[in-house]
């Protein structure tokens, strides 16, 4: 298991790395935003754990170029002093699937990585075999995702973070049933999760810029209002 600390205070990420190592995992530690993205081509992480003001690129910008990339899709982590439900939200909307203020405890980091783990695992127990609708082939076993955009076009691969997976593994396992915000945020994050059921939105949107054309924004992913998200892939 390969972790990538991405951090400019060196005592910080020294202290971080010697946790991740001391629990068995191999870690890597960039000190600003062009190296720590240099660093995730080269290794491609299991997860980044990213500080929010860095020099040379700002965590908000790496999140977004790692997400962008075709590499490895990581679960990445917002470790940084910035705690207010904005910085969260616009953690989210960059793509970061958890976020830890400082100041934190070696132990909280520790859980938090687990649990980020732990979750996108759960829905890769072989019992889950894939999943197939009109329009969509959902593989929860290699974690892959085909989608056929065009009426006689074939399916064609989507790239998804961990967290984008798993909100869609999820609602596409029961379709046209409708599910709260809070019911997503404690199926993809724990239920242990404390945040702004509004975080919720950031995924969703992510979600369908990458599954369906902008004309077609509701197409899969239904919005019910004051209430929360529906999937629903009706034959053409």
């Amino acid at each position: 298991m390969e972790i990538l600390v991405v951090e400019d205070e060196h005592n910080i990420a020294s202290l971080i790395r010697r946790c991740l190592e001391t629990e068995g995992y191999s870690c890597s530690v960039a000190y600003d935003g062009e190296s720590g993205l240099k660093l995730f081509e080269q290794k491609e992480p299991d997860v980044v754990i990213l500080d929010l003001n860095l020099p040379k690129m700002n965590g908000l910008d790496v999140c977004e170029q790692i997400r962008k990339s075709p590499k490895k899709e990581p679960l990445i982590m917002m470790l940084t002093a910035k705690a207010s439900e904005g910085d969260r939200i616009m953690g989210y909307t960059a793509g970061a699937d958890d976020y830890l203020p400082k100041p934190f405890s070696p132990q909280e980091l520790i859980a938090r990585v687990r649990a980020m783990l732990r979750r996108s695992r759960r829905l890769t127990h072989p019992e889950h075999r894939p999943l197939e609708t009109p329009h969509f082939l959902i593989d929860p076993a290699r974690r892959e995702v085909f989608v056929q955009q065009e009426p006689d076009g074939e399916r064609e691969t989507v790239t998804l973070s961990p967290v984008e997976f798993d909100l869609l593994f999820k609602m596409a396992s029961r379709p046209r049933v409708v599910f709260t915000r809070n019911q997503l945020l404690n199926a993809v994050r724990g239920e242990n999760f404390v945040g702004d059921e509004r975080s919720m939105d950031s995924y969703i949107k992510r979600l369908r810029d990458k599954i369906c054309p902008l004309e077609y924004r509701e197409r899969y992913i239904k919005t019910h209002l004051r209430v929360g998200y529906s999937f629903d892939d009706a034959p053409d």
